[in-house]
């Protein structure tokens, strides 16, 4: 992979803003085209209705009078010391024991609020960014105070007091909206020019299927860098003879790398993305994502590059599939980027589905390239892999909205 370049820091903000809002209502409204069960009640398990409530879109339960509440509108309608604190306490559990979320179907996050009719427990997914309100609780929520009505002329005490409570509500939103990642070591990628994960999804167990594939292309990589071209051209996928071995080398060049860097990046991108891909799917389904990542992406070599007598090594194909799972399973996942211009570094935060779509424009125009020999990298093989991941993302959403149609289960299915 390679970083996905940005506009002047000084528009990079508003340019992604506005891009990544189009981009996600584009996003939603496909998975509900494609998709019409997928939000379901976790109470009564009947669609949720979209509704407008004080100019704000939220998802009704018709039956129990549920609401499902993206997060962005709870921080906006809910005072920052309250919505960082059950953001914290969604995070931080050990064990989601609330209900299904109606996106994902995975059980949410439980947390406690102390409200002044007594304490309500309340269900937040920070997968999805989604909270879950039954009926009353989100008129039991404290709420923000409704702006202060504009006066033509406000005495100087007034204007003072308005600037001040401006100025506290952007401190209060610093505590939550943080610029730089929580974790030292991030900062190393970070000055390589890799995306880092500053807020992802919760792991329900140790990923170890992705760290010993790590662990074995590494292990594989010590045996073989001293003579990588004889070994790529012996594992190695050669376009003009892809069948060799009974199609053996068509996965076997997963393990396979030109160099340390090729290495590093690449099993970088698998230990960030691949562990909550893991996590969601199973390690079967993910294994079998990988493999079949990896074919497709050679086939999709094959036959786009002009150039079918050199090897093609590397594991970057199938992980192609994992990054567009992540990023269609998870879009709102927070990466981040850091920039330098002369000695001014600066932290760019975005969602992780307006990351999946800068990458494949930038794929896409790698592919370009590659068809007329010009590059090394296979974008091509990027772009079949990716396929994979769109189909496998497309199929596991369509078959849990089948199996809750006709066959009726009542609770969540265990990945």
């Amino acid at each position: 992979m390679r970083k996905v370049l940005a506009t002047p820091l000084s528009q990079c903000r508003i340019l992604s803003r506005k891009i990544g809002q189009s981009i996600k209502d584009l996003y939603y409204g496909l998975i509900l085209f494609g998709n019409l069960r997928m939000f379901l009640c976790p109470r009564c398990r009947q669609p949720l209705q979209k509704k407008t409530t004080g100019g704000q879109s939220v998802f009704a339960c018709p039956t129990c009078g549920g609401l499902a509440i993206g997060w962005s509108l709870v921080r906006r309608q809910v005072p920052a010391s309250v919505a960082n604190g059950l953001w914290r306490q969604a995070r931080c559990a050990q064990r989601r024991e609330g209900a299904p979320c109606p996106a994902c179907r995975r059980n949410m996050a439980l947390v406690g609020l102390d409200v002044p009719a007594g304490h309500i427990f309340l269900d937040v997914c920070p997968t999805c960014f989604i909270a879950w309100f039954d009926a009353k609780e989100w008129e039991a929520v404290p709420h923000q105070p409704p702006p202060i009505p504009q006066e033509r002329e406000l005495s100087s005490p007034a204007k003072e007091a308005i600037a001040m409570a401006k100025l506290k509500r952007l401190e209060e939103r610093e505590t939550l909206d943080v610029e730089f990642p929580d974790q030292p070591w991030q900062w190393i990628p970070a000055v390589l020019g890799l995306p880092v994960e500053i807020s992802g999804p919760t792991l329900r167990c140790w990923p170890w299927l992705t760290w010993s594939l790590v662990a074995l292309c590494c292990v594989v990589y010590a045996l073989t860098f001293r003579n990588i071209p004889a070994f790529a051209e012996q594992l190695g996928f050669v376009p003009q003879d892809a069948l060799r071995y009974g199609g053996a080398t068509l996965i076997t060049c997963f393990f396979l790398h030109a160099g340390l860097f090729h290495l590093i990046g690449n099993m970088y991108f698998l230990l960030v993305f691949g562990d909550n891909v893991e996590d969601y799917l199973g390690r079967v389904r993910y294994a079998l994502m990988l493999m079949l990542g990896t074919a497709l992406g050679d086939l999709f070599h094959a036959i786009g590059d002009p150039r079918g007598d050199i090897p093609c090594v590397g594991a970057s194909a199938g992980i192609s599939a994992v990054i567009v799972f992540y990023g269609l399973q998870f879009p709102n996942a927070q990466l981040g980027l850091l920039f330098r211009i002369w000695y001014i570094f600066r932290w760019i935060r975005f969602p992780a589905y307006l990351g999946l779509f800068g990458w494949l424009l930038l794929q896409v125009a790698t592919a370009y390239y590659q068809s007329l020999g010009v590059t090394n990298v296979s974008a091509l093989g990027h772009l079949g892999g990716a396929t994979v991941g769109a189909l496998f993302w497309f199929v596991w959403r369509y078959y849990d909205s089948l199996q809750e149609l006709f066959v009726g289960i009542s609770s969540p299915r265990d990945r």
